[in-house]
């Protein structure tokens, strides 16, 4: 009889089809028709391998299938679902035939060798019986394994193993603390008799709390990351712990938790951390959500009706209830940790201080200048910390300036600064009143301007000092839209003056267009001194692009505001785009053979206005007509007096500087000049000092020492531009005599032979060369003659600004009111325009582009800035406010 049970229980451990033993009898299958699936495995039996278990007999055949079998069926099953009609048998199974029970049963003898095999022959180790021998001092339970492993386990209220050990033959270990594995690095992976005492300190160590505060809280198993994808902590509730006389049954454990911690710790490291997020969650949960339709605390309250006022109002009540309780609980915390951890300080050591800093102000004063920005930087300081109220502090305009530089260029940069408390800065509240003390708009900013007109100082200063240039230009930004919730209005649209506006809304609905398009790009117009320092930006005009036609709108709108605030408005200073020119054309008649340069001033007839071209651009234009003659795309094949003008030149002397097929190694004509200089790249071409040393007198002297017959009218060509460059490129009073260029001395006599120079010379080897083709080779087509000179651009550009310098500077320098000693030509270049295109997109960290919302703000910010009338726009805001107070 007790070989008969012996037999069937062997049967449970032998599958029905190969008849081999499981090995893994956890993951075994029943074939019973009773198991918890859709369709039990005996179907599968019966179609693929011809088993019909109904005719199984009991004590006979087994009741379980192997894992490696049952992968198969289901192989087998799920290729022949969607197959119709007889299915082919499964070959790669051989079903095993099992016989009754005898003497000389296989299946008992086969399970009985292997258990004798499995079974221990051996005695306990030493090291096993000395860790029984620590386990009772410590408190475990000991028992034996299978494969001679000793195990050492304490038991929780609930009788599960929350510590264990297990000591292998061999001296390897594994310790578990509620069912995480421990690994301490202190201990060797073969464990010795010296260890056992230090092994079961590790295993006796206090358990790991977790956040047992939230496991019921929360309402929650699983916790997630942000991405919802990994777990990352799990409410367990297996183990009841006994942690400071506390039993706990449930809590909240981070999924790398140790299970143990140190006796001064209630949590393990991994726990501690992910407690924070638990807090987050915490305040993600109790916060009071607005619901569907609530209000915005940030909605303008005249555009609410009653019933959205009331809501907010209870809104903003929950909020302030909820926030009074933080700051208790904050103050309560504070006041605990002052009570436990503080230190009480020595008057005597804050005398000590404030002496020191007395005794050594008198030092610091001697050796700082009185006007120096360190002596204004250290007062400032002082007066901050003898101020009681640091909202009574009254900072100077030039440390405000600085702030609002500072602040704008980075702002998470100024408030480190600020909370390190290494130095005093304003608040940037304070900051906002300055850089806010008008509405940021596009166009003409009426404020701005009357500050612009006060900082100059007209009535006071002499009358010269109110001519000015007029710079305008474009600036690439991004084409979106952007709502302003202090202002309500909608940032993105083109916004290009009223009659321009008008215009192209009636081109729309012409069009069947409903909405303006987005700006893609701003036209900032500024205006310049010609004899004083005075530059700012006066007007900005969103746009996908000005025409000629548009900009004749704009820009004279912007000159009669301007020359309404008491500026004479004498030059336009552009760029050589196809749209400036076109503009400049529009005040000139199609007869005349001479390009437009000068329109009479709308607000003074008597006075006209000069139109230049920026020459750093007039010289980048000729020096790609250069590059282009026989180099890169060979548009071109510029010749004069029947002799080229090629690039190649100028790549050959390259290469003869640097020492190629020269006698004298090491010494160079050429220094300054580099591969840069030779092959261009696009962004290459866009640096001015690249154009200018190429095209200097430096270049064409060495091109004489070659005395090669081939190139003399290339230095014909480079003399005649370099000379131009100098004489349009006067920036200082003292350039001329220091580098003995007669071409960079100040402008001061109407009779200058340098204005015969520019008109008979230069403008008479312009129109020589542009007559090459007709002269010299009469049979070449059209467009094989224009690419024997520069493009006609550049020529129209040339000649403009030529013609308005030597017309406009002998007015400038006439005799009588106002005395003018000098002009400098460098006021008629657009070169304080790129500073300032430069200066917005250096605010914008690594993005270039700001958007149209962020360009009128640091428009304001830029002009808060760099304005020397910072304490005026202080009492402008005091007496604003001090209105509003009243009012109210």
């Amino acid at each position: 009889m007790e070989s008969a049970e012996l037999h069937e229980k062997n049967l449970d451990k032998i599958c029905r089809i190969c008849g081999e033993p499981l090995t893994e009898i956890v993951r075994r299958k029943p074939i019973s028709k009773h198991a918890m699936e859709k369709e039990p495995i005996s179907i599968s039996l019966k179609a693929a391998v011809g088993i019909d278990v109904d005719h199984d007999i009991p004590g006979v055949h087994p009741q379980y299938v192997c894992h490696g079998c049952d992968r198969k069926l289901r192989t087998w099953k799920k290729k022949h679902t969607k197959k119709t009609g007889t299915k082919p048998m499964l070959q790669t199974l051989t079903v095993h035939a099992f016989t009754p029970h005898d003497d000389d049963c296989e299946i008992c003898h086969r399970l009985s060798e292997q258990a004798a095999a499995d079974r221990p022959t051996e005695q306990a180790t030493d090291l096993q019986l000395a860790a029984e021998l620590k386990s009772k001092e410590h408190g475990f339970a000991t028992w034996i394994g299978d494969n001679r492993q000793h195990i050492f386990v304490t038991l929780d209220q609930g009788l599960c193993a929350s510590r264990a050990i297990m000591i292998f033959p061999d001296a390897s270990w594994r310790l578990q603390v509620l069912d995480r594995e421990v690994r301490p690095d202190t201990l060797p992976t073969h464990i010795e008799d010296a260890n056992l005492d230090e092994l079961f300190d590790w295993a006796s160590r206090p358990f790991c709390t977790g956040s047992p505060d939230f496991a019921s809280e929360l309402a929650k198993t699983v916790f997630t990351d942000r991405s919802g994808e990994s777990v990352v902590a799990k409410v367990e509730s297996k183990f009841t712990i006994i942690r400071d006389h506390v039993a706990i049954k449930e809590t909240v454990r981070s999924i790398h938790c140790h299970g143990i911690t140190s006796a001064k710790a209630s949590r393990c490291p991994p726990c501690a951390k992910y407690r924070s997020d638990l807090y987050a969650k915490r305040n993600e949960k109790t916060k009071a959500k607005p619901q569907e339709g609530d209000p915005s605390s940030h909605a303008r309250h005249d555009l609410m009706d009653k019933e959205t006022l009331a809501k907010k109002a209870e809104n903003l009540k929950k909020e302030n209830d909820q926030l009074k309780k933080q700051i208790e609980q904050l103050k309560s915390h504070i006041n605990g940790l002052m009570e436990n951890h503080a230190v009480p300080l020595d008057p005597k050591h804050n005398a000590e201080l404030t002496d020191l800093f007395k005794q050594n102000t008198s030092h610091m004063e001697s050796i700082l200048t009185k006007d120096s920005p360190q002596r204004l930087l250290w007062e400032q300081q002082k007066q901050y910390l003898e101020t009681k109220d640091p909202r009574q502090m009254r900072w100077h305009p030039t440390i405000i300036k600085w702030c609002i530089a500072l602040y704008e260029k980075s702002p998470i940069a100024y408030k480190t600064i600020r909370k390190s408390n290494f130095i005093k800065l304003p608040h940037h509240t304070t900051l906002f009143k300055y850089t806010h003390f008008t509405e940021a708009r596009s166009g003409i900013n009426n404020d701005i301007l009357k500050e612009i007109a006060k900082e100059a100082n007209l009535d006071a200063s002499p009358d010269s000092e109110r001519n000015m240039s007029l710079l305008f230009d474009e600036m690439k930004v991004k084409n979106n839209l952007v709502y302003s919730q202090r202002s309500g209005r909608i940032w993105g649209f083109t916004e290009m003056g009223d009659i321009n506006e008008e215009v192209t809304r009636f081109e729309r609905q012409v069009m069947n267009e409903e909405d303006p398009p987005l700006a893609s790009y701003v036209l900032v117009v500024m205006i310049r001194g010609i004899f004083s320092s005075l530059k700012k930006a006066v007007a900005w005009y969103p746009c996908t692009g000005f025409t000629g036609t548009q900009l004749f709108h704009s820009i004279w709108e912007v000159v009669e505001k301007v020359e309404y605030a008491g500026f004479y408005v004498r030059a336009f200073v552009s760029d050589g785009a196809s749209t400036n020119r076109k503009f400049y054309s529009l005040h000139g008649t199609s007869s005349s053979e001479m390009p437009a340069y000068c329109a009479p001033n709308p607000v003074d007839p008597t006075r006209n206005v000069y139109f230049f071209c920026d020459v750093p651009h007039l010289m980048k234009t000729t020096r790609n007509c250069w590059e282009n003659s026989g180099w890169n795309s060979k548009s071109r094949n510029l010749m004069f007096r029947g002799k080229q003008i090629s690039w190649l030149h100028l790549v050959n002397l390259f290469e003869w500087d640097q020492n190629i097929g020269r006698e004298s190694p090491g010494l160079r004509l050429l220094p300054r000049l580099t591969p840069d200089h030779i092959h261009l790249t696009p962004s290459l071409r866009m640096r001015v000092y690249l154009a200018t040393q190429v095209l200097s007198s430096s270049v064409a002297h060495a091109l004489t020492l070659q005395g090669k017959v081939e190139t003399e009218s290339t230095i014909h060509f480079i003399n005649y531009m370099d000379t131009f460059f100098d004489i349009m490129n006067i920036s200082n009073r003292f350039d001329g005599s220091r580098k003995h260029k007669g071409a960079l001395v100040p402008f001061t006599s109407m009779d200058d032979p340098r204005f015969k120079w520019l008109t008979n010379d230069f403008l008479g080897f312009l129109d020589e060369w542009q007559k090459e083709g007709d002269s010299v080779v009469p049979k070449l087509k059209a467009d094989e003659k224009r690419r024997l000179c520069l493009s006609p651009q550049t020529l129209e550009g040339l000649r403009i600004t030529v013609y308005s310098l030597v017309e406009l500077a002998p007015i400038l320098l006439a005799p009588g009111p106002p005395e003018v000693s000098y002009i400098l030509t460098e006021k008629f270049s657009q070169d304080p325009l790129e500073e300032y295109f430069s200066k917005h997109r250096g605010r914008g960290g690594f993005n270039d582009n700001p958007s149209t919302f962020i360009f009128g703000h640091q428009f304001n910010s830029l002009f808060v800035s760099a304005s020397a009338s910072v304490r005026y726009l202080y009492l402008y805001l005091g007496l604003q406010q001090n209105g509003r107070s009243a009012s109210r």
